[in-house]
C-alpha cells in the first residue's frame, strides 16, 4: 500500500455515538500497552540480551541496531491520531451532529 497516496483530512471535531466512543477508548488503551512496551525498548540498557521467538540478539551492537528501528516506529507511533473529548454543553450541534 502507498501511504504517499492516502487522502487524509484532519477533522477538528466532531461527536460520535458512545458505542464508537467505547471503540475508541479502546483502541487508546490498545496502542497505549505496546508504546510502553516500545518505550521499554527504547530505556534499555545498551547491554540488554533479548529473545523473540528463535532470534537472539546477545550482542550489544546487535542490540543497539535493534533499538534504533525500535526508537524510530516508537516516534513515528507515539501519539494515538485520534481523540474524545467530553462535548461542552454550551456547545451548538447542527441537524448533522458537527
Amino acid at each position: 500500500m502507498d501511504n504517499s497516496k492516502l487522502d487524509l483530512e484532519r477533522v477538528e471535531s466532531t461527536t460520535a455515538s458512545s458505542e464508537v466512543a467505547n471503540v475508541i477508548v479502546q483502541l487508546q488503551e490498545w496502542h497505549q500497552v505496546r508504546i510502553d512496551k516500545l518505550q521499554t525498548i527504547v530505556q534499555a540498557p545498551k547491554d540488554t540480551k533479548l529473545q523473540l521467538g528463535d532470534i537472539k540478539i546477545s550482542d550489544p551492537a546487535q542490540f543497539a541496531m535493534f533499538q534504533a528501528g525500535v526508537k524510530v516506529a516508537f516516534n513515528m507511533f507515539e501519539k494515538f491520531p485520534v481523540s474524545i473529548n467530553p462535548l461542552d454543553e454550551d456547545s451548538e450541534e447542527d441537524e448533522d451532529g458537527y
